[in-house]
């Protein structure tokens, strides 16, 4: 999901003012494209996150997460290619968001002491089962992640 690292890098000056959305003439601008298709994503999205409370264990979860590389890990936020924000659903589950901070090429992604229950990505659909307590995916360019620790929800950001 590129609409991430777009999220993330764009000053809220030009996100308030939806500056660069059309063009004087009221033509949309190549963004326009971008930011409709982030408004797309988070509207799926919207019910869990609008749940979603702060967690004061976000600096933990980025002590344990990575990015890798062929020779192995790399130091926790090496080169500051993604960002890790942790939260809590209501019923008291991890929430952890990751976004991609390269929009040039992929970052693989470690994060180490999971836990040995499985996680949802809320974005793919997907169950991932840690193994040894860890688990890894790529991040591809400027896209970003969702899990959420324990069962998947359904789409109103319940579990059912």
């Amino acid at each position: 999901m590129k609409a991430f690292s777009i999220a993330q890098a764009t000053p809220p000056s030009l996100i308030l003012g939806l500056e660069g959305l059309v063009t004087p003439d009221g033509a949309p601008t190549p963004l326009a494209k971008t930011a409709t298709s982030l408004a797309r994503e988070l509207r799926k999205l919207s019910p869990l996150l609008l749940t979603l409370q702060p967690s004061a264990d976000t600096a933990k979860w980025n002590e344990n997460t990575r990015p890798t590389r062929s020779g192995g890990a790399m130091p926790p936020n090496a080169g500051s290619d993604f960002r890790l924000t942790a939260w809590t659903d209501p019923k008291g589950r991890d929430v952890l968001i990751i976004a991609s901070l390269r929009p040039d090429r992929p970052v693989p992604i470690r994060i180490d002491k999971t836990g040995a229950a499985a996680w949802y990505d809320a974005l793919t659909k997907k169950r991932i089962v840690p193994a040894n307590e860890s688990i890894s995916f790529v991040l591809s360019p400027g896209n970003g992640r969702i899990l959420v620790r324990g069962m998947p929800l359904n789409h109103q950001g319940k579990a059912p």
